[in-house]
């Protein structure tokens, strides 16, 4: 049983409104999970560092993800901007 403040999920691929208001949760929360997960996938980690899970969703909370092309300068730019739209903020 968790409680209605427990943490629950995978902070690398948690959407910052999971943490900071998990009531207002909705389906886009998963849109960004999933590009979280295409992210890790294509650049070998996460979209953010942090030591510990609270950590990495403050810095999701307050900054935009690295592009992905810093990391795999051979992802097309059609693919970088779809990942980057699905883990917008906004």
């Amino acid at each position: 049983v968790t409680n209605p403040e427990d943490l629950v999920g995978n902070a690398d691929y948690m959407a910052p409104e999971q943490a900071v208001a998990p009531r207002e949760v909705d389906g886009r929360s998963d849109v960004y999970a999933l590009a979280s997960i295409l992210f890790h996938t294509l650049a070998g980690r996460p979209p953010f560092d942090g030591d510990s899970p609270f950590e990495k969703i403050d810095i999701r909370a307050k900054a935009d993800p690295p592009k992905l092309s810093w990391l795999r300068p051979d992802v097309s730019r059609d693919l970088e901007f779809l990942i980057l739209k699905m883990m917008s903020r906004d």
